[in-house]
């Protein structure tokens, strides 16, 4: 018996899903309906109050909005409709001298417009957009140099000055370019620091932490040296072909001066003035679905973001062991 109403029960909880189909069917064409009206009623806004200035060939302010038809065209053109959106609640759109909305069909209008924006933009997946490579600030740059070769130097000073952007802050990726004037004092500046990060008795043993021996090698001494600079000037681990184009430097540069403090200097050198330590840049995306930044990618994100200077020892090592991605080490930071 209980077994038979175990199977009544079962069947009637059956039917009732089955009857409830319709019902749901009937609510989403309801909802698709609703959508559809509103649509209609935003067409029609457009067509009435808009349409006199902003279609044909010549549309005012270029602005043509004869080809709106579904809420799918906004997805197409956020830009533009967001200009809308800023006009006419400005009450700029339509201009005074037309025919005007009443407040409710200006609101209802709006109202609809940023609802279809907003779900265009937020409804799909994540789009962080490729990544951008700027210049350090000039700021950035002799914070950089200060740590990575341990000087009370401040090079900014003979730097040119960085643009602000639009919000207001030097360190906005479309002001931060690179110009002829630039190149040659941002070079200028990296050799003088380095000049005296190498004549300095207290930076010196701290930037050349290795030197040839009667069991090291003048290559294996310039390795050592080499590892950890670039590590610190790139602000991630060095590929072995990077590694051995600088060691080449060294080695070319040990034919014509025997003395291996002076020979080491070329690839330090070199490696203060490479975009690699001028600029911040991430590998791109080559996925369509959005991926993580690298660890080291993420290290120099805090530490520019939080310091303005390059990632220090303690980043660089949790970079090195894949903890950056760790909420509760990041929050550590």
């Amino acid at each position: 018996m209980a077994r038979f109403n175990n199977s009544i029960s079962s069947m009637i909880a059956c039917l009732a899903t089955v009857f409830a189909l319709p019902a749901a069917c009937a609510q989403e064409s309801n909802d698709s309906l609703e959508d559809q009206d509103q649509t209609s009623r935003a067409v029609a806004f457009v067509g009435r109050f808009c349409l006199d200035c902003h279609s044909g060939q010549q549309p005012e302010a270029d602005l043509n909005l004869e080809s709106f038809r579904f809420a799918s065209d906004i997805g197409r053109q956020i830009k533009t409709w967001n200009k809308v959106l800023q006009r006419v609640g400005d009450m700029q759109m339509p201009p005074t001298d037309s025919l005007q909305p009443d407040m409710l069909e200006r609101k209802v209008f709006l109202d609809w417009a940023r609802s279809t924006v907003q779900q265009t933009l937020c409804g799909g997946p994540v789009s962080p957009g490729p990544p951008r490579v700027r210049r350090l600030s000039r700021f950035e740059y002799s914070n950089t140099l200060h740590d990575l070769l341990g000087i009370a130097v401040d090079t900014s000073q003979v730097l040119p000055e960085d643009g602000a952007g639009g919000e207001g802050f030097d360190n906005a990726s479309e002001t931060l370019f690179i110009s002829p004037i630039h190149a040659e004092k941002y070079m200028e500046s990296a050799k003088a620091a380095l000049d005296y990060a190498m004549n300095d008795p207290p930076t010196r043993p701290a930037l050349l932490v290795a030197a040839p021996t009667q069991s090291l090698s003048p290559e294996a001494a310039a390795q050592q040296v080499l590892d950890r600079f670039l590590l610190l000037a790139f602000r991630r681990a060095i590929t072995p072909e990077e590694r051995q184009s600088y060691l080449d430097l060294f080695a070319a540069a040990l034919e014509q001066q025997p003395e291996f403090s002076l020979a080491i200097r070329y690839p330090l050198e070199a490696a203060v003035v490479s975009p690699k330590f001028l600029f911040l840049w991430e590998e791109p995306c080559h996925s369509e679905q959005p991926e993580l930044i690298s660890q080291y990618e993420m290290a120099s994100r805090l530490s520019y973001f939080l310091w303005a200077t390059m990632p220090d020892k303690t980043l660089l090592d949790l970079a090195d062991q894949g903890k950056l991605h760790d909420p509760e080490i990041l929050r550590e930071q």
